[in-house]
């Protein structure tokens, strides 16, 4: 005879799936196992919702193009090499706006591929910043320069969004001295960014012609996977009829890995690793950044492609650097080598509040030469006049609040 008696269903946790995939458990009591069925992977949908800021909202922001490798570039020594005497006056006029001019002079440095010395040079920068320009919570951004031989430089950047600066439009222009013999042209760049909770994309365009769209027009993105992998491409377009041997499309894609114990914050083992692999030189640009302990970082970086010494000839070639950073209260020092037989190292002092020493030093072992530089920055406002001028820009700013 048959049982008919009735046993309660199993109880025991199920995986439910939902558009994103697995997503928790569920009981067999409120589901039938014979009805219930697992929804279907749908890449399409996972694409779409990864682009929507509520998905991006548990993915962290894997930062701009801009940035991308920048934390090694800091920690290096050879962004912040220079050859010669240079001095530098900042004077901070107002802090709401915020305006800030600055002369810079460099005398004794050498002329790029001469054994001459370069001549003395002369630049004055102004630069202005403020705040709720047109609508609430945006931001401008003004500087401009103009060089003692007559070369102009200006940028704008204007940054609002519900986040502020959600989105960053920029426009710069260069203007070569008149006479020039460089061959120069005047540059026009227009780039817009935007950033999201968890990707960034922009895109540019370099010199545009509305009548035959010659120019240089570029993408850029940059999506954050999972908390800790980010991934996305960089990809330019170069329309030159007058050229066409350098007109063409190329495609770079880039990879990010960040390693943080605690988010926001430096903590000792961080780590950043990037990748990309640049099409228009068919190689690979690699960076790496450790953050060792409150006052020492460790970068690296790697960059394989052709042998520019003889250019055309399929032979590649590949630099490696390797430097330390300490950061003290007063002092910045970074050194490091290189695989082509160069140590270099720069320290920055600051002697007190209104003076800070720079000195610089590159050893080139193969080619037995060096090049040394000194550098002094003065700060023409005084830290009384800077808290007066803040307490001013505090009570402006709340004097705008409702």
């Amino acid at each position: 005879m048959t049982d008919t008696t009735a046993y309660p269903l199993d109880t025991h946790a199920q995986p439910t799936y939902n558009e994103l995939g697995y997503q928790g458990e569920k009981s067999l009591s409120s589901t039938s196992p014979i009805t219930r069925q697992p929804r279907s992977y749908d890449p399409r949908t996972w694409l779409r919702k990864l682009m929507r800021d509520d998905i991006d909202a548990d993915l962290p922001f894997p930062g701009t193009n801009d940035m991308f490798g920048k934390e090694a570039k800091m920690t290096l020594a050879n962004n912040f090499l220079f050859d010669g005497a240079k001095a530098e006056l900042n004077k901070s006029i107002s802090m709401a706006p915020q305006f800030q001019i600055n002369h810079t002079f460099a005398l004794g440095g050498m002329s790029p591929g001469s054994p001459a010395p370069a001549p003395g040079s002369y630049n004055f920068a102004a630069v202005v910043v403020n705040d709720d320009v047109l609508i609430p919570r945006d931001q401008a951004f003004l500087q401009a320069s103009i060089e003692g031989s007559g070369g102009l430089f200006g940028v704008l950047k204007y940054g609002w969004g519900p986040r502020m600066n959600d989105h960053m439009s920029k426009i710069q222009c260069q203007l070569p001295p008149s006479g020039s013999m460089s061959g120069m042209p005047a540059q026009f760049i227009f780039d817009h960014e935007i950033k999201g909770s968890g990707y960034a994309t922009s895109f540019s365009f370099a010199n545009p012609s509305p009548i035959d769209f010659s120019g240089v027009y570029g993408l850029n993105h940059l999506q954050s996977l999972t908390t800790k992998l980010a991934a996305g491409f960089s990809a330019q377009f170069v329309n030159f009829p007058s050229r066409p041997e350098i007109c063409g499309v190329s495609l770079s894609p880039k990879l990010k890995y960040t390693n943080r114990i605690t988010p926001l914050q430096n903590t000792a083992g961080d780590s950043i690793l990037t990748l990309e692999l640049p099409a228009a030189q068919q190689g690979i640009q690699a960076s790496y950044w450790q953050y060792l302990g409150e006052r020492v970082e460790a970068g690296a970086e790697l960059t394989v492609g052709p042998d520019m010494e003889k250019p055309g000839s399929g032979v590649k070639q590949g630099l490696a650097t390797v430097g330390l950073k300490f950061d003290y209260r007063m002092a910045t020092y970074r050194g490091q080598v290189s695989s082509d037989g160069k140590i270099s190292a720069h320290l920055e002092q600051r002697l007190n509040p209104l003076m800070s020493l720079q000195l610089c030093g590159e050893i080139d072992q193969l080619r037995n030469t060096s090049k040394f530089g000194v550098g002094i920055s003065l700060e023409g406002t005084s830290p009384d006049d800077m808290a007066r001028m803040s307490e001013l820009a505090q009570a402006k700013q709340q004097a705008r609040l409702p």
